[in-house]
């Protein structure tokens, strides 16, 4: 779960928000992310479905799971001159999430079938 905690911190990085912006953005209660991000509580599902419906481009998979359901992009080559170091690897930009094309649905379902889901959300 320390991943998902990892990745909660990218979302707030990525979005220059302090950590109580993050929780008012979210509309959760500012120890709520204080108890996360300090490793105290797991991130609850509500917690999780509220990220996701604030923000509609973060990929729950990536989120929950850190996979993308996003096509892969192709890796660089490896450089080939002697000496010469690859770059520092620098954290990947959020993923998109996938659109979900579920209409007239009552609230935000989260479907689990083995070790797959899905979020489905009501359109407003």
């Amino acid at each position: 779960m320390e991943e998902i905690t990892n990745r909660i911190r990218q979302i707030i990085e990525e979005k220059s928000l302090t950590n109580a912006a993050f929780a008012d953005a979210i509309d959760i209660k500012r120890p709520i992310v204080s108890h996360i991000l300090s490793g105290r509580n797991k991130p609850s599902l509500h917690v999780v479905v509220q990220i996701l419906d604030t923000y509609d481009d973060i990929d729950p998979a990536w989120l929950l799971q850190g996979k993308s359901q996003a096509p892969k992009e192709k890796e660089a080559p490896a450089l080939e001159k002697e000496g010469v170091e690859e770059p520092t690897s620098t954290p990947a930009p959020l993923p998109l999430k996938p659109t979900y094309e579920e209409k007239g649905i009552p609230s935000t379902l989260l479907l689990i079938e083995g070790e797959s889901f899905r979020v489905i959300r009501k359109e407003s």
